[in-house]
């Protein structure tokens, strides 16, 4: 299941954020990647937040990469 992202989304920086996670977890995730699944950690991490926030708001357009990129050129000027 290797995440398929929008264009807009690659353009959108990204930015560290570090969690704690049960050591479980990370076996879990490091066995995924290790099964060709995901790149790395990060985009298994990306891909399970992204599918939890649409199902949580039910598809609203939260993940919109273009308004978020066009609030953020509107920030700049």
């Amino acid at each position: 299941m290797v995440a398929a992202t929008n264009p807009e989304e690659k353009n959108s920086k990204l930015v560290n954020v570090t969690i704690n996670l049960p050591e479980v977890y990370l076996w879990n995730i490091d066995k995924l990647v290790g099964y060709g699944l995901f790149h790395s950690r990060s985009e298994a991490l990306r891909t399970a937040i992204k599918e939890f926030l649409e199902k949580e708001f039910n598809s609203v357009d939260l993940l919109d990469a273009k308004t978020f990129l066009a609030k953020k050129l509107a920030e700049k000027r």
